[in-house]
């Protein structure tokens, strides 16, 4: 039957327009697959995007928490260092800091490091200070950052 229809005159016509009916279905669902493919890349992006927002507004009223842990443990008389709730106080403060790490916060202490005006905030110049003028002498505020994002810089007093 096969070679009576390929005998035929209007069989190669048929058998041209079944190719190009294939090529058209096949054109269009590889344009499909394409835009599909597209949706399926930005809807993960806008995910991302709003779970890197949500940890954001989750974990910046969080922040100024931890400064005043580390203000608290880094001043701590010498005499009450060994009573034992100064010690759990500190613990306390160790596992609220271990729990913003955990979210991917990193703490910025730039002391001895070049001043970044991305990440540092110079709210003094200090002359006379033995170090290289643009270095960094003392940390006021440590700054935060989320994964890539600034959360606040931090505040920093800079060598003149």
């Amino acid at each position: 039957m096969l070679i009576l229809l390929n005998n035929m005159p209007h069989a190669n016509h048929l058998h041209g327009e079944a190719q190009q009916k294939a090529a058209e279905y096949l054109a269009g669902w590889q344009r499909s697959r394409a835009e599909l493919d597209n949706f399926k890349k930005r809807m993960q992006a806008g995910l991302s995007q709003q779970q890197e927002q949500q940890l954001r507004s989750m974990v910046e009223p969080l922040l100024g928490l931890n400064d005043n842990f580390r203000a608290m443990v880094a001043h701590v008389p010498a005499d009450l260092r060994d009573h034992p709730w100064v010690s759990g106080a500190t613990h306390i403060a160790r596992q609220f800091n271990d729990i913003l790490t955990s979210f991917g916060v990193v703490t910025l202490e730039p002391l001895g490091e070049a001043f970044d005006p991305r990440r540092h905030e110079a709210i003094q110049h200090v002359e006379g200070s033995g170090q290289a003028s643009g270095t960094v002498v003392e940390v006021v505020q440590a700054g935060y950052q989320l994964r890539e994002t600034l959360l606040r810089p931090a505040k920093v007093k800079v060598a003149q």
